[in-house]
């Protein structure tokens, strides 16, 4: 049973990703869809998983957002109003729980479901988690932005056809 439906306005969550990267860091930056889920990465320094599920089920799709370490300090630099050398780790890792939050909602929201979906707090997928995430869900949409320190994503997982 499929939990989302990929959805057909690719404008309109490009547009919004782009604008919660700005309101996240401070910068414009635009994204793109990328059409084939083989260029999915496999992880990132700062993996962050919003998991959905159906309501009264187990079995968990959900949005990943993937962040390496100069775009973390960029969120958290703007989100703290401390330059990079200054920050924690831990800013850092608040900063990119709430850029999987806004940035998971902008594909979310724009994503048709097939039943009612239960959403739940962003955590930290390290990568074991992340492999178990792969193994019972496969990606439905994924979105880019090019930076200079490399690539920011955004991408849609639905669970797999289970038996």
């Amino acid at each position: 049973m499929r939990v989302l439906a990929e959805s057909a306005d690719v404008a309109k969550v490009t547009a919004c990703l782009s604008n919660g990267w700005e309101f996240l860091s401070g910068e414009s930056r635009l994204f793109d869809r990328v059409y084939d889920v083989a260029l999915a990465p496999q992880l990132a320094e700062f993996c962050y998983f919003m998991p959905l599920s159906e309501l009264g089920k187990a079995a968990v799709g959900g949005v990943a957002v993937f962040i390496e370490l100069p775009d973390a300090n960029t969120i958290a630099a703007h989100m703290f109003g401390e330059s990079p050398p200054d920050l924690h780790i831990n800013n850092l890792n608040d900063a990119c729980s709430e850029a999987c939050n806004v940035l998971a909602m902008c594909v979310t929201l724009n994503l048709a479901t097939e039943v009612d979906v239960d959403i739940g707090l962003p955590f930290r997928a390290d990568s074991v988690v992340f492999d178990q995430i792969c193994s019972t869900c496969e990606p439905i949409a994924i979105y880019k932005c090019n930076t200079l320190a490399g690539q920011i994503f955004v991408i849609a997982y639905d669970i797999a056809n289970q038996s």
